[in-house]
């Protein structure tokens, strides 16, 4: 199913939501798949596959590493010390769904441009840039300051086919949000055909 920018990120806002994850981080969830998904990556896939394995945990850091499994909250801890990253860089160590990290270096390339190296390959992020080299991040990541490009500049591109698993995955995850249904009513929330005013 083909579905608009608008429409993946509510969607991807609603899973994370379902799967436990606070609303500020759930919102990060649905703008970084939906910055992926612009750009012709798989951000709804790796969402799935992050939600599936339920790791949310706050990340720690050891040194220059960043070390947690789950990159919507590592994600949301590097744009949080942007300033700081966009300085020294910065180290990931690998994890599922490592892709969703992507969106957050980007806010952190606004400040400076950065190189980005993994086990697979390798790009660059800058202002309203994304360059890849090889396969999508899947390993440990390492992003520096840097102004070398090379590679494949990926362009915006219109809304792709979400595969049928990952759809109902989501939607799946999503459903977890919404209000149950009271006895006696025939829907969860609103007035139902109660409603005299």
């Amino acid at each position: 199913m083909i579905l608009s920018g608008g429409e993946i990120e509510a969607l991807s806002r609603k899973a994370a939501r379902g799967s436990g994850l606070a609303w500020g981080l759930a919102e990060e969830a649905g703008r970084g798949v939906r910055w992926l998904e612009m750009r012709g990556l798989a951000g709804a896939d790796a969402l799935a596959e992050v939600l599936r394995e339920k790791r949310p945990g706050a990340p720690i850091q050891n040194g220059q590493t960043w070390i947690g499994d789950c990159p919507i909250y590592v994600g949301a801890t590097l744009a949080d010390r942007a300033a700081d990253i966009a300085r020294t860089g910065v180290q990931v160590r690998a994890m599922v769904g490592a892709i969703l990290l992507l969106p957050a270096l980007a806010l952190v390339a606004r400040r400076r441009t950065l190189m980005l190296a993994w086990s697979n390959g390798r790009g660059f992020l800058g202002p309203g840039e994304v360059w890849i080299d090889g396969e999508v991040p899947q390993g440990p990541l390492q992003a520096r300051p840097g102004d070398v490009r090379s590679g494949v500049r990926l362009p915006e591109v219109p809304p792709r086919a979400v595969p049928a698993d990952v759809l109902a995955a989501l939607n799946t995850a999503a459903e977890r949000t919404y209000a149950p249904a009271h006895i006696g009513y025939e829907s969860g929330a609103g007035a139902g055909q109660t409603d005299n005013d």
